[in-house]
């Protein structure tokens, strides 16, 4: 028979709370989240979005496929350069022979209208190496090792901090099986366990609070890297088809009719533009039942 006087209440309290059924009682150890991933938030005020390792692992699989797409745009874009170039260099020879008369300067003028074109895809290509691919590069590099710090950092911290949690635990645990118990120190000490959880859910929170700032700031520098190679693209393309006006080549190009409008009658507003020849009526009457047996087909 246990001989040991019955306690008052509130000592009974904390004796239970400080025995067998303090452990039962007791939150789960926080320890558990140093595996945690962002997709289930075991902390308080998480920032509005959670990105997860497996969501930078996205991130750095994606920036790799932009850098590689860039690259094989660079080398197509320096390969059409050639290309134009050698065209433009063909014409020119064709200007130059004997039986070129009155062909000869219209063939010279088309001919400088292509070198210039070589030259501007020359110069995007340049440009687009030095102001997008190789900083696209750099940011790569750049964010690998960012990623790779800041959760070699967070780790560690998240042990020391869920390592105290455990330590005052057991604390707790050891002090409650002791015949004498104190309730001022039982509380002091539930209050030493919460702020080490609370300092354990602010490192959480400022980690996935600095991922998503980190993440924010290279989408929006390869955004803006993006704007100024199309702010580049569009700038070449407005030089080129400034050209048109050019005493040289103006009255060769007033001469053919607008390729994408020279088929069929004339277009009535709000009718759809299409660049591709008209169908003929026995072909458009074939594709009209095929999709409708119902349909029917009014000439022009």
């Amino acid at each position: 028979m246990d001989a040991r006087p019955k306690l008052h209440s509130a000592q009974s309290s904390m004796s239970s709370i400080g025995g067998s059924q303090w452990t039962r009682l007791r939150p789960s150890s926080p320890t558990r989240s140093e595996t945690t991933t962002a997709s289930r938030a075991d902390f308080t005020n998480p920032p509005h979005l959670l990105i997860s390792r497996a969501d930078l692992r996205k991130s750095i699989a994606a920036l790799e496929e932009l850098t590689q797409q860039a690259k094989s745009f660079r080398q197509a874009l320096l390969t059409v350069s050639r290309a134009t170039s050698a065209l433009a260099s063909a014409l020119e020879d064709c200007s130059r022979v004997k039986g070129c008369d009155t062909a000869s300067d219209g063939l010279m003028a088309l001919s400088g209208l292509k070198h210039m074109m070589g030259a501007h895809q020359q110069l995007m290509g340049d440009t687009f190496y030095r102001e997008f691919e190789i900083p696209l590069l750099e940011k790569l590099d750049d964010y690998r090792a960012a990623v790779t710090e800041r959760q070699v950092q967070y780790e560690k911290a998240l042990q020391v901090k869920s390592a105290l949690i455990r330590k005052t635990e057991h604390d707790n645990i050891r002090h409650g099986r002791k015949k004498r118990r104190d309730l001022q120190q039982f509380r002091a000490a539930l209050v030493a366990l919460q702020q080490q959880v609370d300092d354990l859910d602010g490192l959480k929170g400022s980690h996935y609070q600095e991922i998503l700032e980190a993440e924010d700031e290279l989408w929006s520098g390869v955004l803006a890297k993006t704007v100024f190679v199309a702010r580049a693209e569009m700038d070449v393309y407005d030089k080129i088809a400034s050209k048109s006006t050019d005493p040289s080549l103006e009255s060769l190009l007033s001469s053919i009719p607008d390729p994408f409008e020279s088929w069929g009658p004339q277009r009535e507003e709000g009718q759809l533009f299409s660049v591709l020849s008209p169908y003929a009526f026995d072909d458009r009457i074939r594709i009209c039942s095929a999709i409708d047996p119902l349909c029917i087909v009014v000439s022009d």
